[in-house]
């Protein structure tokens, strides 16, 4: 029998950041547009506007995006453009911050952390069905004390990859759950899977009715969307 791993070409959070594709609205630029300003708030003018090629930052304690125009406390930014879609599927979205943060995908909210809070991180998937550009919005602001927000995305081809191994296999086994950065102390995790997790699991289930989940987590999770399936 053969005992397939479906995960082992899955990027981690930090991977499918750093591996994000984007350009700027007027398509001349690859990057986001981004606008930064003295205030927790998004009032008023940016002070200082750059194209960054992705967004994934961390000033600690005592940095902030420009030493010369804004403050290391009490700043906010955002950050907009575009991602292309040559597949149409699911995507998943992740944001990680300390302190709040809100995305926008086509003009939909998907992911609201407004608050202040420690690091963070939220995970998203949504539905693109066209081949088409879509408009991407991220907001953030620092209150005190640390300070990064980083944002990305990833298409769902995995999971379609996944099934077609678990189909021709005999076994599958799916390992879920949580990583240090969305379960740990001074922050509270969710009580579902995060992102794509559970559409993963039912995808495999019903190709291989043969299926074992492994969850890693330090809690109770919600089992009930595929618990009879496997």
């Amino acid at each position: 029998n053969d005992i397939v791993n479906l995960l082992d070409d899955n990027e981690n959070e930090s991977e499918m950041i750093n591996s994000s594709v984007f350009h700027t609205s007027d398509q001349l630029v690859s990057g986001l547009k981004g606008e930064y300003f003295d205030n927790q708030n998004l009032s008023g003018s940016p002070v200082y506007t750059r194209t960054d090629k992705n967004v994934s930052f961390d000033w600690g304690n005592d940095g902030s995006p420009s030493e010369k125009v804004i403050p290391h406390d009490h700043f906010s930014a955002r950050w907009t453009g575009e991602i292309n879609v040559d597949n149409p599927g699911e995507y998943t979205f992740v944001v990680k911050g300390d302190d709040g943060f809100r995305l926008w995908v086509d003009g939909k909210l998907i992911i609201n952390e407004w608050n202040d809070q420690t690091l963070t991180q939220s995970i998203k998937s949504i539905y693109l069905g066209e081949k088409k550009d879509y408009s991407i919005k991220l907001e953030y602001y620092q209150n005190t004390g640390g300070a990064s927000i980083s944002m990305g995305y990833k298409d769902g081809s995995y999971i379609s990859k996944a099934s077609r191994l678990a189909f021709s296999s005999d076994i599958a086994v799916v390992c879920v759950g949580f990583n240090d950065e969305i379960e740990h102390e001074g922050a509270d995790r969710p009580f579902d899977l995060p992102g794509y997790q559970n559409a993963l699991i039912d995808s495999v289930a019903k190709a291989n009715t043969n299926t074992v989940v492994i969850v890693n987590a330090g809690g109770n999770v919600n089992m009930q969307p595929w618990l009879n399936n496997v």
